[in-house]
């Protein structure tokens, strides 16, 4: 077969494709994404079989899509992929993906429930902003760092668990969010600005004993904020 480098469309699918490498990358299509997408392992173009391993930066960007099935060779989400897919009901992340870029899932306001792969190494700049029906989230052993706004407006998340890995929770992180309560993690060295600005809900927070820091405004306008222990203590 000859070698190929460029973008096909196929079983529906529109693809970056590098048959030499074997490799295969999902991408936007015109017209857009539309209800079930179930993304396959492997294609075959051309007569080469590839491997599907990367959903590409901005491949389903405001696009109809309400449910896809992402494959287990797939090890990276784009930044941007699904950027204000209001329709997105439901994402399955296979435990593969390493890592997620920015603004991934922002503004998937009807994104509800997600599990995240335990292989996951970051949470990227404003990930998941705007998806303000997603109820729980927990952060896999492996993630050191959330990046800015990365839940920010996520109006109805109840819960988050941090895992103890934890090393920092950049500004503006979980602000606007709904939760009832905080565990920050022993090895965070700053809670920074804004983190949990406007979390009206908020009712207890436990400061893990690694932490030096709060700067300006972190539990700005928590108003319901009764509890907050420190060190194992309460203050």
């Amino acid at each position: 077969a000859n070698a190929f480098n460029g973008k096909a469309k196929v079983g529906g699918i529109w693809y970056n494709i590098v048959t030499k490498a074997q490799k295969a990358e999902v991408t936007a299509d015109y017209p857009l994404y539309q209800g079930r997408v179930v993304i396959p392992k492997t294609i075959v173009y051309e007569g080469v079989t590839c491997n599907v391993t990367a959903i590409g930066e901005g491949a389903f960007a405001q696009s109809e899509v309400q449910q896809v099935v992402i494959p287990s060779s797939v090890t990276s989400i784009g930044s941007r992929a699904f950027i204000f897919c209001g329709k997105l009901n439901s994402v399955t992340i296979p435990e593969s993906v390493e890592t997620i870029g920015s603004r991934a899932f922002d503004g998937c306001f009807n994104l509800k429930n997600i599990k995240l792969p335990r292989n996951l190494k970051s949470i990227e700049e404003g990930v998941f902003q705007g998806c303000n029906q997603l109820q729980a989230i927990v952060i896999p052993e492996k993630v050191t760092k959330i990046g800015p706004y990365a839940f920010n407006g996520c109006r109805n998340m109840k819960t988050v668990s941090l895992n103890e890995k934890l090393e920092s929770i950049s500004y503006n992180a979980f602000s606007g969010c709904g939760l009832l309560s905080v565990a920050i993690p022993n090895a965070v060295r700053i809670i920074e600005s804004e983190t949990f600005k406007e979390c009206p809900s908020l009712k207890t927070l436990t400061i893990g004993c690694g932490v030096e820091e709060i700067s300006h405004g972190a539990f700005e306008k928590c108003g319901d904020l009764k509890d907050v222990y420190l060190n194992g203590g309460r203050l």
